[in-house]
């Protein structure tokens, strides 16, 4: 888990990255901007690591996406302690 400012938590990187290749997969570009604030008007993290993760697939093709989310998902099951909690 990596800490910021508020006691905000975010999930490993590799998580968002997986989400990310799913969006794609699942809805194609990303057509919505970076959001900046959560509902409480504090800095939106999560938001932002998901807008980015889903942000760095732009352009790929849905078979693309998929192969991109098999490799990281497998990736991600080498190591299930560091990245699933």
């Amino acid at each position: 888990m990596y800490r910021r400012p508020g006691g905000i938590a975010l999930k490993p990187l590799l998580y968002y990255d997986i989400k990310g290749a799913k969006k794609q997969v699942n809805n194609g570009d990303v057509m919505v901007s970076c959001p900046q604030w959560n509902e409480v008007g504090a800095v939106d993290y999560v938001g932002k690591a998901e807008w980015g993760s889903y942000n760095k697939w732009k352009g790929k093709t849905t078979d693309q996406a998929k192969a991109v989310f098999c490799k990281l998902f497998k990736s991600a099951m080498a190591d299930p302690k560091s990245n699933f909690f």
